[in-house]
């Protein structure tokens, strides 16, 4: 399985926007982000956004950007501070091959650092906004295949 971790972009300061949409920025960096995926032609089965605006946001730039066309929906166990073991759980079954998900930190480091490692403590890759984080488990080991930022991707 491929997963594609993707943190959200950069949204409003709270105390200006309780929903914190994204800003201009986030969505500038978003839809660079999007096209730059595109460009790797990937496919994907599925994308999972919390229930927070700015992930719903971002997650729609990115289906939009994608090649493919994948079911997209907001999934129980993204939000910023939940534990990452429901979203473990919920990945172990699923029969898809490769999916996206749109989320926040601290929880989407808490992710990375469990498939990696086995334990959600620590960090073992800091993601910026609009971020994205490609993992894969092809020998039941997750490891990582690349991380891309709006700072180092083309297009950004």
């Amino acid at each position: 399985m491929d997963l594609y971790l993707a943190r959200h972009g950069s949204a409003e300061d709270a105390a200006l926007d309780a929903e914190r949409i994204l800003t201009k920025r986030g969505t500038k960096e978003t839809e660079a982000m999007g096209r730059w995926l595109r460009k790797l032609r990937l496919e994907m089965d599925f994308i999972w956004h919390s229930d927070r605006v700015r992930a719903r946001q971002t997650a729609a730039i990115l289906h939009k950007k994608l090649k493919s066309r994948p079911e997209i929906s907001q999934v129980e166990g993204l939000k910023p501070n939940d534990d990452p073991k429901a979203i473990l759980e919920k990945l172990k079954t699923t029969a898809a091959k490769r999916g996206m998900i749109v989320g926040h930190l601290p929880h989407l480091g808490k992710l990375a650092a469990l498939l990696l490692s086995g334990n959600a403590g620590g960090t073992v890759v800091e993601l910026e906004k609009s971020a994205v984080l490609c993992l894969s488990n092809d020998s039941g080991n997750w490891a990582v295949r690349w991380l891309i930022h709006p700072g180092i991707a083309p297009d950004a």
